[in-house]
């Protein structure tokens, strides 16, 4: 990314440019994490999970939480990773995978209750989980309001 002139990505079709941007950002962070594995392994799985990997994208978030396991991001992505694992998965394993995004994005929200993300992440599983692993319409509504509130939207 570094080394395109602006003449050299002027050239590159408009589609390209954003990946370009991207990979760069990605490079920079990587970069400054060197040497600190939880911050690696998280930038890992959030590769993974783009890439629509979400079994090493969860391996790796879950790596990220071994170092740091009260960290409210590494929380919500082993969330959003587990849960679309589940969507996939059948239905005894789903189950499983859904209580595991279930407990993580609930201490996800326990960690970080002002963090929209976290909020709408939670709020969005109580509304389409089935009750039986955790879906709660009126928990949904409660933080749908909080997170109207979190936003400033009347």
């Amino acid at each position: 990314m570094l080394w395109l002139t602006d003449r050299r990505l002027a050239k590159l079709p408009l589609l390209s440019r954003p990946l370009l941007v991207v990979a760069g950002v990605f490079l920079l962070l990587l970069k400054a994490s060197a040497g600190d594995p939880a911050t690696e392994a998280f930038l890992r799985g959030k590769a993974e999970f783009e890439r629509h990997a979400f079994a090493p994208a969860l391996a790796a978030f879950e790596q990220a939480l071994r170092s740091r396991p009260k960290q409210p991001v590494y929380l919500l992505w082993a969330g959003r990773a587990a849960g679309r694992l589940a969507e996939e998965a059948g239905p005894f394993k789903a189950f499983s995978l859904a209580r595991k995004t279930r407990e993580c994005f609930e201490l996800a929200y326990a960690l970080a209750p002002s963090d929209p993300e976290v909020v709408a992440d939670l709020a969005e599983f109580y509304e389409k989980a089935p009750g039986f692993v955790g879906g709660n319409a009126e928990a949904a509504r409660r933080l749908r309001a909080e997170l109207k509130a979190l936003r400033g939207v009347p």
